[in-house]
């Protein structure tokens, strides 16, 4: 016979299973971020970044649509050079996954900007 502190550990056990948002993979909800670029050596900060979304829905076939191409983003955003990405995902059930890449960088207007600022002259 399970004694009831038994039955306890082995229920929190359970939901933390089932339950695990923060886990590797959430049986029921998941909610991740992770960065797509690692390489952070000379990289600026930017404040904030554009974002597109890519939804899948699978039932025995995987359906997607929407578009998560870090260049078509950028394209779409405006950002005229890339710092870095990362991709936020949102799962439920195994069945519903959405995925969000979001993109920093310069915009272009600040590239343009830059660009019509002429050089000082030193004499």
């Amino acid at each position: 016979m399970v004694s009831k502190r038994g039955a306890t550990g082995l229920g929190l056990l359970l939901a933390t299973v089932l339950l695990g948002g923060c886990t590797a993979d959430g049986l029921i909800y998941s909610h991740t971020t992770r960065p797509l670029m690692t390489n952070f050596s000379a990289t600026p900060v930017a404040d904030s970044g554009s974002r597109s979304d890519v939804k899948t829905v699978a039932f025995y076939v995987d359906v997607r649509w929407g578009d998560g191409g870090i260049g078509a983003i950028a394209r779409e955003k405006g950002i005229a050079e890339i710092y870095y990405a990362d991709i936020e995902t949102i799962k439920v059930l195994r069945y519903w996954k959405q995925e969000f890449v979001r993109v920093y960088g310069r915009p272009l207007e600040t590239l343009a900007v830059t660009a019509a600022v002429p050089a000082a002259s030193i004499d």
